[in-house]
């Protein structure tokens, strides 16, 4: 019941629905669940063929790619939004979610980085997919529950395949970035920051790299969406 009510009322919001203002208000429904039943993201969504907007919440990270599936016929789709305007709506209910549900209204964002030669050398990124499958093997069990954060190994593979880094460049001393990496790979967020890190990853979690002294960090950052 509980994936059903995420999958039609929250995940479901594209550029082709009307009543994305009626959809903003029902975020508040979301403080009447457990937390742990919630879903671990969000996302905003692009179709590449015809530009149209979605936003999902995943409750697993195995159906998150950069890109997905029109569930429009791209070529007859009628454009209803200004897709700058809409993605500032869906921006601002990422924002609103996160609101709903982190009442405390600490935000933080938490940091895995990744070995450079890891994302530089595919040898070393495909003998990390061999050793999944054999410790699936070893196991017995298809399903990973080996976590890194709130990520299992499996989904942190399956992201690394299908999305791509966001480059900040060479960041400054005060970038909540570097706060971060300097800081057990956890900081707070003030509330410029999480618009900023909203704007920039059209989520609340991405890969992310920058450089500190010409060195670059490769990084899945995320924003914990329950304290639990």
């Amino acid at each position: 019941m509980l994936k059903y009510f995420h999958k039609m009322v929250i995940p479901s919001l594209s550029s082709a629905n009307s009543k994305l203002k009626y959809v903003i208000s029902t975020s508040d429904i979301l403080r009447y669940f457990e937390p742990q039943k919630l879903p671990k993201a969000y996302k905003i969504y692009k179709c590449n063929k015809c530009l149209e907007l979605s936003f999902e919440a995943s409750f697993d990270f195995q159906n998150i790619n950069s890109t997905k599936e029109c569930k429009y016929n791209c070529l007859n789709v009628q454009k209803y939004n200004d897709p700058y305007l809409l993605t500032q709506k869906f921006q601002q209910l990422l924002l609103s979610i996160i609101d709903s549900r982190l009442e405390s209204g600490k935000i933080l964002l938490k940091m895995i980085v990744f070995p450079p030669r890891l994302i530089e050398n595919a040898l070393s990124f495909g003998l990390l997919k061999i050793l999944l499958v054999i410790l699936i093997i070893l196991t017995g069990n298809s399903n990973d529950y080996s976590l890194i954060g709130i990520f299992k190994l499996s989904e942190i593979i399956k992201l690394l395949e299908n999305e791509r880094f966001i480059d900040l460049g060479e960041i400054k001393p005060s970038h909540w970035a570097k706060r971060a990496y300097d800081s057990e790979k956890v900081t707070n967020l003030e509330k410029e920051e999480l618009k900023q890190f909203i704007s920039i990853t059209k989520a609340t979690f991405g890969l992310i790299k920058f450089k500190i002294d010409k060195k670059t960090i490769y990084t899945l950052s995320y924003i914990p969406l329950s304290t639990l």
